[in-house]
């Protein structure tokens, strides 16, 4: 797909070639070693695409860090030393927020967290 979208082939003509592009496979949990060079080898990831496949969870905990998502995943996906590290590994120690979505989504239900526990 990355060469695709350089190339603006018709189907991907939408999406700007002259920006920088990651890749996120999600699955519902996580998987050890997903991120294996022979796992991503097997599927058929572009050399030219950083990419990471991640949990569900992962992204969940994405959304709540305190800085530029974009720029930290590239910072992550890029960096020689981490290679098939998951992406909240990569989040570890850093500070993250609450999660809005799920904190509205907890809010809908009458046994969910309280205001109180929700920090309200």
């Amino acid at each position: 797909m990355y060469e695709l979208i350089a190339t603006q082939h018709p189907a991907f003509a939408h999406i700007p070639a002259h920006l920088p592009r990651l890749g996120l496979i999600v699955t519902m949990e996580p998987f050890a070693i997903a991120n294996a060079k022979p796992i991503l080898d097997l599927i058929e990831v572009s050399p030219n695409l950083p990419t990471n496949i991640c949990a569900s969870e992962d992204v969940e905990r994405l959304v709540t860090l305190q800085e530029d998502v974009g720029a930290f995943l590239w910072n992550f996906l890029n960096d020689p030393a981490k290679p098939g590290w998951r992406i909240s590994t990569g989040l570890a120690g850093l500070e993250l927020s609450r999660n809005a979505v799920l904190d509205k989504a907890w809010k809908n239900y009458d046994w969910g967290p309280t205001k109180e526990t929700l920090g309200e």
